[in-house]
């Protein structure tokens, strides 16, 4: 029996519209094959902050920004996002874009080897870490990741569809001290359209 559904379409129109800023920083990002998160990936993000009042927030992978952006309005007056990033040119463009839109106070960019400035970081820091760097380096920054999260604390995964992320979607449905579950599904604007975001709690 067939059921009649709405399409994807149907429900991203309802999502907050962008800004002007950010509606162009979202063009110019596609036309130039930067790797952007979309619209319903990064207001996912935006409810998760809100969800766990995370005041506290690790973004691996800045590239220019854009979810950086949706992430810091979302937090509570007085909170923080620390965001990495190896390339320093994108560094640089993503430090325009926070100034642009108000948030550099609340923003602070780390510009270097993931896992070396994860290490340096003290554990338990984070309510919350999204993980969008580089897809190899997912499975052996996990460990640091669960430790910079808090008891109850949310990591959200980009991209575990892709066969470079290796066996990453098993170590996260293994691990000991997380309770996953894995979206799969097209996201708008999303690069690529069709993809699957983790979701998971550091249960102890």
């Amino acid at each position: 029996m067939s059921i009649d559904m709405f399409e994807p379409e149907d429900f991203h129109s309802l999502l907050p519209k962008n800004d002007d800023f950010m509606a162009a920083l979202e063009e110019d990002s596609l036309k130039r094959g930067v790797r952007i998160c979309g619209p319903d990936v990064a207001n996912m993000l935006s409810v998760l902050i809100k969800s766990i009042s995370a005041e506290r927030v690790l973004e691996i992978g800045t590239a220019v920004g854009y979810s950086t952006i949706f992430m810091a309005r979302a937090l509570p007056e007085g909170g923080r996002i620390t965001t990495m990033e190896w390339d320093e040119e994108a560094v640089k463009e993503a430090h325009e874009n926070f100034k642009t839109v108000g948030l550099e106070d609340r923003i602070e960019s780390l510009v270097g080897d993931a896992r070396e400035m994860l290490q340096r970081l003290e554990p338990g820091t984070f309510d919350m870490i999204f993980m969008d760097h580089e897809k190899y380096m997912y499975a052996d920054d996990l460990p640091e990741c669960v430790r910079l999260l808090r008891d109850g604390g949310t990591l959200i995964c980009d991209n575990v569809a892709f066969r470079t992320s290796m066996d990453f979607k098993d170590r996260l449905a293994e691990h000991p001290q997380l309770e996953t579950t894995f979206l799969y599904g097209t996201f708008f604007r999303h690069s690529p359209d069709e993809d699957v975001v983790s979701i998971s709690v550091k249960v102890r």
